[in-house]
């Protein structure tokens, strides 16, 4: 594994960009943060939220969901198969759910919330100071020191290099895995060696899900003013499916999601959201 491949985080930051979010926090914005926190005063989450937004791109890097807020958003209702996912979550205790890029942690309340147990549910990022960053939006340590978290790189195939999952015990160990918006930070190889990773910890019949920046016509992702210096792939429909499939997956779906109201990274970005199959 070459130095090259491993992720770097410099290569996930946009440069910071003045935005007034005050007109982004409308109050359907806010629908979640609020009946997860039970706090009735909107003008304290709006506070909140613009304070965690700030020290977020203040001391960590900053992707593009960050400035423009969509961290609020929840993703595992969006997809078709979480009715499934949450009915075989909430009736076989020994069901197991994993999220990679789990950021500020709104798709794990999102379970929470929805009655799945938080021994079922494992989160992992590349660094745990997002996740941190959510305690502090949704004021509750309690409840999610409760999960069990793993921060380190997922996208190599070197144990050395990235989260070992020999040592975690994560083979054949999970009937759901999702990410969210994470395919489209990685190179082409990292990409690859995400995928087969996730191959790798779900259990036989087991589903990935997940949403991603595409473009049209598969590529290395264009390098402009706001971009860092590192090499990142966009998958285009067809080539995100072939490569799921030629890694092993069975029952592979790559579509286009509805993308309204959402800022656009590039003109050429489109919105995937996709699910597939672990068969032996």
């Amino acid at each position: 594994m070459t130095s090259s491949i491993k992720p770097e985080q410099s290569s996930y930051s946009f440069k910071n960009e003045h935005i007034d979010v005050g007109p982004l926090l409308t109050d359907e914005k806010l629908k979640f943060l609020q009946a997860y926190s039970k706090e009735e005063d909107l003008q304290v989450l709006k506070k909140r939220v613009i304070d965690v937004r700030k020290e977020s791109i203040e001391k960590n890097h900053v992707y593009r969901c960050i400035q423009h807020i969509m961290f609020l958003e929840t993703r595992f209702d969006k997809h078709q198969l979480y009715p499934e996912m949450i009915n075989k979550l909430k009736t076989d205790q020994s069901s197991r759910i994993l999220e990679l890029g789990c950021c500020f942690g709104t798709d794990v309340r999102k379970l929470l919330m929805d009655g799945v147990s938080s021994d079922q549910i494992v989160a992992s990022d590349l660094i745990p100071d997002f996740w941190n960053l959510g305690k502090k939006l949704y004021q509750d340590d309690q409840i999610v020191n409760q999960i069990k978290t793993v921060w380190g790189d997922f996208a190599t195939s070197n144990a050395q290099e990235g989260v070992d999952i020999e040592k975690e015990n994560w083979n054949s160990s999970f009937d759901f895995i999702a990410s969210w918006f994470v395919l489209h930070v990685f190179s082409k190889q990292q990409c690859e060696n995400f995928l087969k990773n996730v191959f790798k910890c779900l259990k036989n019949d087991g589903v990935y899900v997940g949403m991603c920046a595409l473009s049209e016509k598969e590529g290395e992702w264009l390098k402009g003013e706001n971009t860092s210096s590192a090499p990142r792939y966009l998958h285009s429909v067809s080539s995100l499916k072939s490569l799921l499939q030629g890694i092993g997956f069975s029952d592979v779906h790559v579509n286009l999601a509805e993308n309204k109201n959402r800022p656009q990274q590039t003109e050429n970005h489109i919105i995937g959201i996709f699910d597939a199959r672990r068969r032996l």
